[in-house]
């Protein structure tokens, strides 16, 4: 559970910092459903290991002001998720989340 509360303040901090309002209105759209899906789908799927290797790839190119590393990785990091959780969205038909 610790892992999720993390993962989920990563990921609004890159939100928030972008500066773009647009996107924090979109993803704000979106945060209880990626929550809930984030919550239910933990348990049923794999440990992330990857996933907080992946999130120092992404920051360490933020920081290195390398935005097309940035978003290769950031690329990288939604396609692991993407393949870890649709699979068992699809399975529980959990597509009212």
């Amino acid at each position: 559970m610790a892992w999720a509360q993390a993962d989920e303040v990563f990921h609004q901090s890159l939100v928030t910092r972008s500066g773009n309002r647009r996107l924090m209105r979109m993803t704000g759209t979106v945060a209880d459903q990626l929550h809930r899906a984030r919550m239910f789908t933990l348990r049923l799927r794999p440990l992330p290991m990857s996933s907080s290797e992946e999130h120092h790839a992404i920051v360490e190119a933020i920081e290195n002001g390398d935005a097309t590393a940035a978003s290769r990785a950031a690329r990288l990091h939604r396609q692991h998720a993407h393949d870890a959780l649709v699979p068992l969205i699809a399975k529980y038909d959990l597509r009212s989340l």
